[in-house]
Formats: C-alpha cells, structure tokens, sequence
C-alpha cells in the first residue's frame, strides 16, 4: 500500500523545513506551506529551492509577503488550507508549524486538528507532510504525533571536527533501502539526498491507483 503521510523530526533550524520541501516539490505540482518561520527564512528557502510559484503560504507570523493565519484559531488554519485548495488536482501540504500548535493547544487538541486536516487531504489522495522539532516537545507528545504518520524520518547534524556532518536516519523502512542512516550534503543554500533514496521515497508516495 502506497504512502499518504511523512513526519521528519529534525534539529532546530531551516534545514529540515528544506529538506522537507524538497522532496513535496517533487511528489506534487503544488505545495501549501503552514509555517511557523520568519517571513525572511520562508523567502530565502523558497529562494534556494526555486519553487516560489509552485508553494502558496500560510504563515502564523504576520507580513507583507505571505498570508497570516491567526496561531489561535485551529478553525481557520483548517479553513484557509481548505480554500487554497481549491482548484488544485494534486498537492501536498506541508506543516512545519505543528511544534508551535502543541505550545499553544497542547496534544489533545492538535491531535484531534492534524487527525482532521489529514484525514481530509489524504482521503482526496494529496499527500501530508508535518514536521517537528528535536527537544521542542516532550517525547509523549513526539509519540503520539508519530503516531498519526506513514512514513517517519529524523533529520541530525553533529559537528565531527571543524564541520557539520548531516544525516537522514528512515525510523520506517523504505522499500528499495536497505540501510538506516543517509549522510545528506548541504552545499550552500542547497541541501542533497542521494539520488537513490530520494527516489525511493518518492516511490513511497505514488497515487494509490498506480
């Protein structure tokens, strides 16, 4: 059975929204971003990624250059997803945002919101990707948000000498990949998954009519 859901559990910073974007431009034509990052981060990712007319933004922090969804107000996150929607045959969104809901409403209710919102995107066969950050959230709340996804990768860096080393670790095998751990380049602005496991991923999420 093909995939509908990917949570990445990243370290802090841009990389794993990146890393994430990446790979549901390349699954889908369209991607609607709920973000929780700076405007001037969300411009410079999109920037890198050079996907800026295939990505239509929520984001909880108000600005000129992208819509605001009010943090407060799951109803209307839930609502402004559905309206940007609306005309779109293939998509993905895309919650990066999803550590900021569990400060503000706690598990009960972001559980009940994200078994909605992705209920109502994946039984229309558009995918959903969310994101949580290492160390933001306790690891019950880390569990059972897990809980509600296909696919589970943690994205780390440690610094081994002078530079940074990255890795993918699939906590869900993933057909094709027969190891756990990827080491992912970061060249610039630009992050790289091996080519093979990239597909395979890709691969994970094909339309359930295939």
């Amino acid at each position: 059975m093909k995939k509908n859901s990917l949570l990445l559990i990243s370290d802090r910073g841009a990389e794993g929204s990146l890393l994430l974007l990446d790979i549901a431009t390349s699954i889908s034509d369209m991607v609607i971003w709920v973000a929780s990052e700076p405007p001037d981060v969300i411009s410079s990712i999109l920037n890198s990624s050079g996907v800026e007319d295939r990505v239509s933004v929520l984001s909880f922090v108000q600005s000129s250059n992208y819509r605001h969804v009010n943090v407060n107000n799951l109803s209307e996150v839930g609502i402004l997803i559905s309206k940007l929607s609306e005309g779109m045959e293939d998509f993905t969104v895309l919650m990066s945002a999803i550590p900021e809901l569990l400060l503000i409403h706690g598990l009960e209710k972001t559980y009940i919101f994200l078994v909605n919102v992705i209920g109502k995107t994946t039984s229309q066969n558009r995918k959903f990707f969310g994101s949580l950050i290492q160390g933001a959230q306790s690891e019950r709340d880390e569990i059972m948000i897990s809980r509600l996804f296909s696919i589970i990768l943690r994205y780390q860096r440690s610094l081994e000498g002078a530079n940074w080393k990255r890795y993918l670790i699939l906590e869900t095998p993933i057909e094709t990949v027969d190891y756990d751990v990827v080491e992912v380049i970061m060249d610039g602005k630009h992050i790289t998954i091996p080519q093979d496991v990239k597909n395979a991923i890709i691969n994970e999420f094909q339309n359930l009519s295939d």
